[in-house]
């Protein structure tokens, strides 16, 4: 599904190999390609109504090239490759796109498409046409699958006509309907992470690009919820899911149905890259069990192509969320090739002064960055650190050997950006600070962080001057974090009845404590 993973196509293109050996038969064979818009042609909605992904991806219409490669018994080797010999035909998928959701015709199918009995009479030949510019790549990255069919546990009919239907569990996919009914029949599924009071769906909690206000630009609906639409062709029992989207969601909202549905009407389609499973945990506590178990699934929801914040609204590959969470996804899945496309991501947005940008494939947002469109140093941190975690976990020396230039540019372009080895101006910060946050010490001890991992990479790879370089810069940042802003800050700590709280500290403090400084350094 959604084949190939999401890049940054002006850089690097993937492209999947399948063996289609157990499918040729003798005779006439057909080999037939259904396209979708995917990441290549995103609708030109306006993420927080402002972020247009069409202003910052390199976009243009589906396109495709591929081979047909045949090897004989007796060694000879045919291909076979797209030109302007194809046939060509809409299909019924009239609408699709990652966010909003598809729109699938089933009056338009045509039988038979895809083999040599298939009626070709309303077809048109190919056109060539220049595709992107980036390198092909064979696609290492466990790609996106089905993994899992989830039958729902309940069924509201909040009004006549209005099915909410709770599969049980938040996950990300599609869901697939069984259905009869007349030809024009259209069925409208809307998808959500919780419901109101009164058991209708919450739309807003997967609402694509923050759009709820009519801010999504020309063409964007009021409110951006994610939807999918089926259109029956009348000739019995029709059973469909999506196939160029995905949601984040736990129930559905299915409307136009004709008659009632029943809970073996709509099941859930788990997609999610197919990482392999490389570690396990279980103890004889059952709560720590089923927080395992969310926190598996929540990591599963947001592998697709790149490892996202979440897999309805955004869908980004965030630095920070990555940073955040790599070493624990490496305990539970082998993560070797897919962030090793995922470093690669990031290395092809580089900024040309060497700014690492906060989300990669590069889709236009920089909150608070140092300039250049990079993002700010906690989730820029996503370059060095999960290159040492796989270093960590997998022993492989290549990692490093192959991001070392483009991290050695990153560290000497946060390093012409500092004053007196410190970040003093705006950035992030503590994304989710409950309190103030502090700025500068939380950029600096990233940058401080990232020039240690530096260091660290030079002495694996056996680059003595890099290596006295970075551990020299590394002590001098640490340096100028201790005198310049954490020992400063402990100097005007006191005791006080503002610190004293007995519902923070439980018992209190002895009342000769309540003068002494809080910390001694």
């Amino acid at each position: 599904m959604l084949d190939p993973c999401w890049t940054a196509y002006d850089k690097e293109i993937l492209y999947a190999v399948h063996d289609v050996t157990p499918m040729v038969k003798n005779g006439a064979n057909v080999l037939g390609i259904m396209l979708g818009n995917g990441w290549y042609n995103p609708a030109p909605l306006r993420f927080w109504g402002k972020i247009n992904l069409r202003n910052a991806l390199s976009i243009g219409r589906p396109k495709v090239k591929a081979m047909l490669r045949l090897t004989y018994s007796d060694g000879g080797v045919e291909v076979i490759a797209t030109d302007e010999n194809w046939d060509t035909a809409p299909g019924p998928i009239v609408r699709n796109n990652v966010y909003p959701g598809e729109q699938y015709d089933a009056r338009l199918f045509r039988e038979n498409w895809s083999n040599p009995k298939g009626d070709l009479s309303a077809s048109k030949k190919a056109v060539p046409t220049r595709g992107p510019a980036g390198k092909l790549v064979a696609q290492q990255q466990p790609p996106v699958r089905i993994t899992d069919t989830i039958k729902p546990i309940g069924i509201t009919e909040l009004k006549p006509g209005v099915f909410v239907f709770d599969m049980g569990k938040n996950f990300a996919g599609v869901a697939q309907i069984k259905v009869s009914g007349n030809a024009g029949t259209t069925i409208r599924l809307r998808y959500g992470e919780d419901k109101y009071a009164d058991g209708s769906i919450n739309l807003m909690t997967a609402v694509a690009g923050q759009i709820k206000n009519s801010n999504g630009g020309p063409g964007a609906p009021a409110v951006a919820w994610q939807e999918d639409s089926y259109i029956l062709n009348g000739r019995g029992a029709e059973t469909r899911h999506p196939r160029f989207t995905f949601h984040g969601f736990r129930y559905v909202e299915v409307t136009g149905w004709p008659g009632k549905p029943t809970l073996n009407d709509v099941v859930g389609v788990r997609l999610h890259s197919d990482l392999a499973t490389n570690g396990t945990f279980t103890t004889d506590n059952e709560m720590f069990n089923q927080l395992n178990g969310v926190i598996r699934n929540t990591f599963l929801s947001n592998v697709f192509s790149v490892q996202s914040d979440c897999p309805a609204r955004e869908k980004f590959g965030y630095g920070g969320d990555l940073f955040c969470t790599a070493e624990a996804f490496m305990y539970n899945f082998d993560m070797s090739n897919f962030y090793s496309k995922v470093l690669r991501d990031f290395a092809n947005d580089q900024r040309p002064s060497g700014g690492i940008t906060e989300t990669a494939p590069f889709v236009g947002i920089a909150d608070s960055g140092p300039g250049e469109g990079s993002g700010p140093l906690a989730f820029r941190a996503v370059f060095p650190y999960p290159v040492k975690k796989m270093y960590d976990f997998y022993g492989d020396q290549r990692i490093i050997e192959e991001n070392y230039p483009a991290l050695k540019k990153h560290i000497e372009f946060l390093r012409s950006k500092a004053k007196d080895n410190l970040f003093d101006k705006e950035d992030l910060g503590d994304h989710e600070a409950l309190t103030a946050k502090s700025i500068p010490l939380t950029p600096s001890v990233f940058y401080y962080l990232q020039v240690r991992i530096m260091a660290q990479f030079a002495s694996i790879l056996q680059f003595e001057n890099d290596r006295l370089t970075y551990s020299k810069l590394a002590d001098e940042i640490r340096t100028a974090i201790n005198k310049n802003l954490i020992r400063k800050a402990m100097e005007n700590l006191r005791w006080g009845p503002k610190l004293h709280r007995p519902s923070v500290y439980g018992q209190g403090f002895p009342k000769s404590r309540k003068r002494k400084k809080l910390w001694h350094y």
